[in-house]
């Protein structure tokens, strides 16, 4: 299959304006405008006809496009010790939110060991797409089961200078409100976070449907302290 060839064919010029909008620092040029579900029913069909591997070995992509796919593509993945590998070479070239967010690969969940040890590898990392990621996967693996409160500890001394860093970082926090909600809620005090992720994940968790208006009316008063 020839996958850029495919993904020409999923090009939506009007939608491709929006997603250039909430990518900013990426060139619109690079952007088609192919839809989600299109790129995940194209990382299927890629799967399916056995044809993954030739572009998953064809990094770095030019298109953001062929990121989110490849992200798909390792999504699919079921082998734990070949997503681990898959993952590790990609993570350098993800360069936004979108493709970072969109890695959640599910055979993750089968080996939390290795997992939490990649974690800690990848908080450490220069790159903030990495240190994002590591942040996500602490929130998606780590705050029902096998939760430990120094992962919060961890997460609550990430350098949040940045602002896709600062977003992660406030978005676990309002999950873990949602979760744990005794373990979370000194996190929402001034000291711990910086303030503006603080904030952050005060607005997060007010948005929350799954937070109880009890606990928003308290974190409506937490916010104003200072």
């Amino acid at each position: 299959m020839d996958v850029k060839k495919a993904l020409e064919g999923l090009r939506d010029d009007k939608n491709r304006d929006f997603v250039s909008s909430l990518l900013p620092g990426i060139e619109k040029s690079t952007i088609l405008g192919a839809k989600a579900p299109q790129i995940a029913a194209l990382s299927k069909q890629i799967k399916k006809a056995g044809e993954e591997t030739a572009f998953l070995e064809s990094l770095p992509h030019t298109l953001f496009e062929e990121n989110s796919l490849h992200a798909a593509l390792i999504n699919l993945e079921k082998d734990p010790r070949k997503c681990f590998e898959l993952t590790e070479r990609f993570l350098p070239y993800v360069d936004n939110w979108a493709v970072c967010d969109s890695l959640r690969p599910k055979a993750f969940a089968k080996n939390k060991k290795l997992l939490s040890e990649k974690i800690e590898k990848w908080l450490s990392s220069p790159l903030l797409y990495t240190r994002r990621f590591a942040v996500g996967m602490l929130k998606t693996h780590f705050l029902e089961c096998d939760f430990e409160p120094g992962q919060a500890k961890k997460v609550a001394s990430i350098d949040c200078g940045e602002y896709y860093m600062s977003m992660m970082v406030a978005w676990y926090f309002a999950e873990a409100l949602a979760k744990r909600e005794s373990d979370a809620t000194g996190y929402f005090y001034p000291g711990v976070l910086d303030e503006k992720t603080r904030k952050r994940a005060i607005q997060k968790a007010i948005d929350s449907r799954r937070i109880s208006e009890e606990t928003k009316i308290r974190l409506k008063e937490i916010r104003k302290k200072r």
